[in-house]
């Protein structure tokens, strides 16, 4: 028997791209800012003799340092231990993960900008005045702001088992998990979206498209199994018949 424990721990802070890599280096003055970022963290745990029980969960908003890549988190996990009889226990567990994210356009197509910068398709921004830096990051600050790509993807775990402890030597044990998973995407390409990229004129209000693709994985398994052990003086046997099922 323990007495329970509970912690919480929060982090704040700033996050901040590198620059060591990159080919041209206003290409961080026109795509980089300071994000920031804040965690928590609660977890639990404690019992009694025949039940003993933890949980922790966590939440996580960074805003990113590039326009459309700020992200959203929870994590949720708990376990419990429970005697139920001098011959059974359980053991059961849950948890839950959610994570929500907004994309860039895919670099390797013509509407990154982070590509389009680095790959030269805006020339040598490097060798930029002033006047023309200030222009050409207007020009991509507002390509970014009508950027609307969003990932949503959830998981849901949880197993359940009983053991037996039948008799010295005999023991069985089963279980029960299930896993769901979800991923939803959504992108998003209005009007203002395609007119401030350049593929549409100005006053165009016909053109915008929704893309929406949804996932939906449900696994299941059942195991149970039986085993015997047993001594003979110096040699000991152990025989195990089980099965599984999965879906």
């Amino acid at each position: 028997r323990g007495a329970s424990q509970f912690s919480f721990e929060s982090n704040i802070g700033i996050t901040k791209g590198t620059e060591d890599f990159l080919f041209f280096d206003n290409t961080a003055e026109i795509m980089y800012e300071t994000g920031t970022y804040q965690e928590y963290k609660l977890s639990a745990s404690g019992g009694t003799d025949n039940v003993t029980y933890s949980f922790g969960g966590s939440m996580l908003d960074d805003d990113g340092f590039r326009p459309n890549t700020g992200q959203v988190r929870h994590n949720l996990r708990t376990t419990v231990n429970a005697r139920l009889n001098e011959i059974v226990t359980y053991t059961g567990s849950l948890g839950f993960t959610s994570s929500e994210f907004n994309r860039d356009n895919n670099a390797n197509s013509s509407f990154g900008s982070f590509s389009s910068l680095e790959g030269a398709r805006y020339g040598d921004v490097d060798a930029l005045d002033q006047n023309g830096l200030d222009n050409l990051k207007d020009f991509i600050i507002n390509i970014q702001d009508n950027v609307d790509y969003r990932e949503d993807n959830k998981r849901f775990q949880t197993s359940h088992s009983l053991n037996f402890n039948i008799m010295e030597g005999l023991v069985a044990k089963t279980v029960v998990g299930l896993d769901n998973r979800t991923s939803r995407q959504r992108q998003i390409q209005t009007n203002a979206y395609l007119i401030a990229l350049g593929a549409v004129p100005a006053g165009t209000s016909d053109q915008g498209t929704i893309q929406l693709f949804e996932r939906d994985q449900l696994g299941i398994t059942i195991e149970g199994s039986v085993q015997y052990q047993k001594d003979f003086e110096d040699i000991s046997t152990v025989t195990v018949v089980g099965g599984q099922l999965f879906r």
